[in-house]
């Protein structure tokens, strides 16, 4: 009987080994879980902020002639929610552009560059931004003196060529004409 209790008590040890394995298995699947979602999150909060971004570089262009029409705006938010295919809203893009003001009110021009190239690291996103910016310098009068101080700006803090920026405006200009 002695050692039917002996066989009895290692086959409940090591059930409960298998169960302490089993357990921390799930537990360390939660946590993958768990970090999948945060890394999820994080990556669709720098999406947004790229987003945020390139409405605000465009902005920036807009205002550089001290004031952006309701026109300039409205397209602003039109551009970005066509670019998502209507995915982010019409309100949604509006609210983009009326924080843009808000900051560029708030802070200054020259703040407000300076963060772009600070929020913007991929060079593909700078590029796109870039485009953007230029296409709306293109809106109404045309580029101005004005507008390509802004363009110019915004190409070093983006640690793009003068050069560069300005095939991108001509792309822009051939884009929108």
């Amino acid at each position: 009987m002695a050692e039917a209790m002996t066989g009895l008590k290692g086959m409940l040890e090591q059930i409960t080994a298998f169960n302490d394995t089993v357990q921390a298995a799930a537990a360390a699947k939660a946590q993958a879980d768990e970090q999948a979602h945060t890394a999820e999150l994080i990556a669709q909060a720098a999406q947004m902020a790229s987003v945020a971004a390139m409405v605000e570089t465009a902005y920036l262009v807009a205002s550089a002639d001290g004031s952006v029409s309701a026109e300039e705006s409205n397209k602003i938010a039109q551009a970005v929610n066509t670019a998502t295919s209507e995915g982010l809203g019409e309100d949604f893009c509006k609210s983009l552009v009326d924080t843009a003001a808000e900051r560029l009110q708030n802070e200054g021009a020259d703040a407000r560059i300076a963060d772009m190239g600070v929020v913007l690291t991929d060079a593909d996103m700078r590029r796109a931004a870039m485009i953007f910016a230029c296409g709306v310098a293109w809106l109404n009068r045309g580029v101005g003196t004005k507008e390509g101080l802004v363009l110019q700006a915004l190409a070093r803090a983006f640690d793009m060529s003068i050069h560069d920026m300005q095939k991108l405006l001509g792309q822009a200009h051939q884009a929108v004409s």
